[in-house]
Order: C-alpha cells, then sequence, then structure tokens
C-alpha cells in the first residue's frame, strides 16, 4: 500500500470529521480498522491457498525434471562405456599373430 504523508492524512481527517461528525468518527474508524484487518487477513489466506496449489502443481513437474536429470546421467555413463568398449575393441591387438598362423620349426 501506498504511504500518506502528514498533509494527505490531515486533509483526509479533516474531511472524515465534516462527513461522519465528531461523535460518529471514533466509531466509523473502527468499523475502517476491522475492514482493513478482515480484508488483509483475507489476503493472506488467499495468498496461502494459491502458494499451496502452486505447490501441489510444480511438485510433480520439479520431481520429473530431476528423475530426467538422473536419467540423462546414467545414459551419458552408459554411452561413454559403450564408446569406451568400442575404442578397446578396434584398438589393434599386440602380441603373438593369429592362431591361424603357426610359427615355421626348426628342426
Amino acid at each position: 500500500m501506498g504511504s500518506f504523508s502528514l498533509g494527505e492524512f490531515i486533509t483526509i481527517a479533516v474531511i472524515a470529521l465534516i462527513v461522519f461528525g465528531p461523535r460518529r468518527l471514533p466509531e466509523m474508524a473502527r468499523r475502517a480498522g476491522e475492514l482493513l484487518t478482515r480484508a488483509r487477513r483475507a489476503a493472506a489466506d488467499l495468498r496461502r491457498e494459491f502458494d499451496d496449489e502452486y505447490r501441489e502443481i510444480a511438485q510433480p513437474i520439479t520431481d520429473l525434471r530431476r528423475d530426467l536429470k538422473s536419467f540423462s546421467a546414467e545414459m551419458g555413463d552408459t554411452a561413454r562405456g559403450a564408446m569406451g568398449a568400442i575404442e578397446e575393441a578396434d584398438k589393434p591387438q599386440s602380441g603373438p599373430g593369429p592362431a591361424g598362423d603357426p610359427e615355421p620349426e626348426d628342426e
């Protein structure tokens, strides 16, 4: 809410005094205070309900986002492992020659 300067407050007080008179002014001020209190409570309740509903709707989305990140990380690990295995299989084998070629024997 906006704030009132002293001049604005005095102007409103004088107008209220003229409209309601000195006898009814305290009663009207009390009613205005009660109305303002009820309006603030209603606004707080509405905000609380809105926040609760938002959390209720947003929670599954947050959970899904977390699950997708986890799944993506697992898939990345699996892909890296598969690529490592493929690269390892593509490397030339060192050691004895193919089993089908026997070494010549000396007689």
